[in-house]
C-alpha cells in the first residue's frame, strides 16, 4: 500500500483514508501512525465476504480507528455492505486482528476436514460422501463455542462435556490411524502436543476450553 501511497502523500492531508487490504494489526497501526504524520484520518477495516457478495446483505465488513472519521463516512461505507458494516474500536489494529481470528477458525475447520477427508479416502469414501457428515459436525461443534468463550473469559474451565483427557485418549486413536494409513501426521500431532502440555500444566479434568493457555504461549 505505501508503494502507492507515499508518492502522493501530501495530497491526502486534511482527508480520510480507508484502507480495506489485508494487513496485520502492527501494520495497521504503523499505517495510522504514517497517516497522522501527513495529517490524514485513517480508518483500518477488513471485509469478510467473497467479492460476488460486495455491496448484499451478505458482505461484513470491520472497521477500526476515529469514531468521528466512521460516523462522518458511515454513509458511504455502509454502500459496500449495509447490514453487515460494524465499527469495532478506536485501535486501529482491532479490524486487522478480528480478520486474522476468524481466517484461524476458516482454516483450523477446512483442515480437520481435509485430514478425515485423506483418512476416509484410503477407504475409497469420496468426499462428497463424507461432506454431509462433515457440515454436522462442524455445526456440532459450533454449538462449544459461546460455552467455552464464557470460560475463558472467567479463567474457569469446569468439564461441562468431555475432558482434556478424554480428548487426549481419541487424539491418540486420530495421530495412530493416521500413521497406519500412511496419512499425514502434522494436524494430529499438533492437537495432540497441545493436549498433553494442557494436561502436564494441571488442566487434565478440565474443559477442551483450559487449552487457551497453550495458544496463548509463544512458540518455542
Amino acid at each position: 500500500m505505501h508503494e502507492l501511497l507515499d508518492p502522493v502523500g501530501s495530497s491526502l492531508a486534511g482527508r480520510t483514508l480507508v484502507n480495506l487490504t489485508t494487513a496485520g494489526s502492527t501494520q495497521a497501526r504503523e499505517t495510522a501512525g504514517w497517516a497522522a504524520k501527513i495529517g490524514t484520518v485513517y480508518l483500518d477495516g477488513v471485509i469478510l465476504a467473497l467479492p460476488e457478495a460486495i455491496g448484499t446483505a451478505d458482505a461484513m465488513l470491520l472497521y477500526s480507528g476515529p469514531k468521528p472519521a466512521f460516523d462522518e463516512h458511515q454513509a458511504t461505507l455502509r454502500a459496500l455492505g449495509e447490514a453487515g458494516t460494524v465499527y469495532l474500536d478506536e485501535d486501529h489494529g482491532l479490524s486487522a486482528l478480528y480478520d486474522m481470528s476468524v481466517l484461524s477458525i476458516m482454516w483450523g475447520v477446512l483442515n480437520g476436514f481435509l485430514q478425515g477427508a485423506a483418512l476416509l479416502g484410503t477407504a475409497n469414501v469420496k468426499a462428497t460422501t463424507f461432506a454431509p457428515l462433515a457440515s454436522t459436525a462442524i455445526n456440532v461443534a459450533a454449538g462449544y463455542v459461546s460455552t467455552y468463550a464464557r470460560q475463558i473469559d472467567e479463567g474457569r474451565y469446569p468439564a461441562a462435556d468431555a475432558t482434556v483427557a478424554t480428548h487426549l485418549g481419541g487424539m491418540e486413536h486420530l495421530l495412530q490411524e493416521s500413521q497406519a494409513l500412511g496419512v499425514n501426521t502434522e494436524l494430529p500431532n499438533v492437537f495432540l502436543e497441545l493436549a498433553r502440555r494442557t494436561a502436564a500444566d494441571g488442566h487434565a479434568d478440565n474443559s477442551y476450553a483450559a487449552m487457551i493457555g497453550q495458544f496463548r504461549k509463544p512458540s518455542a
